[in-house]
């Protein structure tokens, strides 16, 4: 039964060189469906924020205040 509330990815970060400067690129691949997406470093958060949304409260990896 598919958990909606995990996910698991294996990032890959590699530099390569654009207009003579370096720059990151990241790979997410699903390692539940394979599925693979490239992207610049730059828009790594920007995409994992709009495919999956701001945390739920209360969820493990959530910061709390004690």
């Amino acid at each position: 039964m598919p958990n909606d509330n995990y996910f698991s990815y294996l990032l890959r970060l590699w530099s390569v060189v654009q207009d003579g400067r370096p720059v990151w690129q990241a790979s997410l691949e699903s390692t539940c469906t394979g599925e693979r997406v490239n992207l610049r470093l730059e828009e790594l958060i920007t995409f994992l924020q709009s495919r999956f949304g701001p945390p739920v409260p209360g969820q493990p990896g959530e910061k709390t205040r004690r």
